[in-house]
């Protein structure tokens, strides 16, 4: 490499550095007020995952600001690769510093004794040498999702997506799962991918083979996958009889106490389907939800197959779940788009 093309990199690598350095500048002129709250659903689970976040941020910080000081030597690449880490998972401190403030102040106090205390009890200690360099390497694969602790990936990636999820689908941080041989498929064999930071689990009712929910399961938000045989559909059906089986405005796809908002003939994975979008209001144990749904109907022969993308709060916050439909429905298209069924020509 001669002398003007190493002068070239260099200065780019330069640009980099202060680039990320920029980054995490601005980062750090965010505060928990200017988080939108409303964007994720604060619950006791929410609370408790967001607090494994935070100390574990905290812990992170705090073991970085001690190393630095210790071996001022690291600091410029330490500095460097926290910075790609906040960018990384779009600067989560202060999304999960909202949420627990959000529960009210004697609950961040609470976290401070049960989180905070205990890692700055740790930081604050003499590392070796050695400890700072594997520290460093440990680092670099955390910004690339590599993270020991149990859940602290899926709920540093909802804190992240949970405003619009269908950007984790597009950012391809997704899992991938296949119907093939499951017990409620009735012989469906199909594939799709939903968000990786969705909490994913067996259908608990008849006919859901499998389901995800948002927020690492804390969510207002699920997608659940359907099958249902149907003898009646066993000799299929022509894309025209399809359609007019859409000419009633879906109301025989949805509740009769549910209100249909759209209805469109589609394809997915080039099979004939009718996606509605509707809300409706059901008794629960802790009262009146009311949900917005999107689901797309797939007629194969001998089953259909649904899949629905559900936004749900209490009937009283019925207002965040319509503001948040949009965004469902965003996210319910980029994972329809996923879905493949292997034996549909068969």
């Amino acid at each position: 490499m001669n002398s003007q093309a190493r002068l070239v990199l260099a200065a780019a690598f330069a640009t980099a550095v202060f680039a990320v350095a920029d980054i995490s500048l601005a980062q750090s002129t965010q505060t928990p007020a200017d988080v939108d709250v409303s964007k994720y659903y604060v619950s006791e689970r929410a609370y408790n995952q967001a607090a494994r976040v935070y100390g574990f941020l905290h812990g992170q910080h705090l073991v970085l600001q001690t190393m630095k000081k210790q071996y001022p030597a690291y600091d410029p690449e330490l500095t460097e690769i926290e910075a790609i880490f906040d960018a990384e998972y779009g600067w989560p401190q202060p999304k999960a510093e909202a949420i627990l403030r959000a529960v009210g102040p004697e609950a961040f106090k609470k976290i401070n004794k049960e989180y905070v205390a205990p890692v700055e009890k740790l930081a604050k200690r003499k590392f070796s040498q050695q400890e700072v360099a594997a520290y460093a390497v440990e680092m670099q694969d955390r910004t690339k999702g590599t993270i020991k602790l149990p859940d602290i990936l899926q709920n540093l990636r909802w804190l992240q997506y949970a405003g619009r999820p269908a950007r984790e689908m597009n950012d391809r941080k997704v899992v991938r799962f296949s119907s093939s041989n499951h017990p409620k498929a009735a012989g469906v064999d199909l594939a799709l991918s939903a968000p990786a930071s969705w909490l994913q689990s067996e259908g608990d009712r008849p006919h859901v083979v499998q389901q995800w929910l948002s927020q690492n399961g804390s969510g207002d938000m699920s997608v659940s996958l359907l099958i249902k045989a149907d003898d009646r559909l066993k000799g299929g059906l022509q894309e025209a009889d399809i359609v007019e089986m859409k000419s009633d405005d879906g109301k025989g796809f949805v509740g009769d106490n549910d209100t249909v908002l759209e209805t469109k003939f589609v394809h997915i994975d080039g099979a004939p389907t009718i996606r509605v979008d509707f809300v409706g209001t059901r008794d629960s144990a802790v009262g009146e939800i009311t949900s917005f749904t999107r689901s797309y109907f797939i007629i194969q022969p001998g089953a259909l197959i649904e899949l629905a993308c559900r936004v749900g709060r209490l009937k009283t916050q019925k207002d965040i779940s319509e503001k948040r439909f949009p965004v469902l429905q965003d996210l319910c298209e980029q994972v329809a788009i996923t879905l493949s069924i292997a034996n549909r020509h068969q």
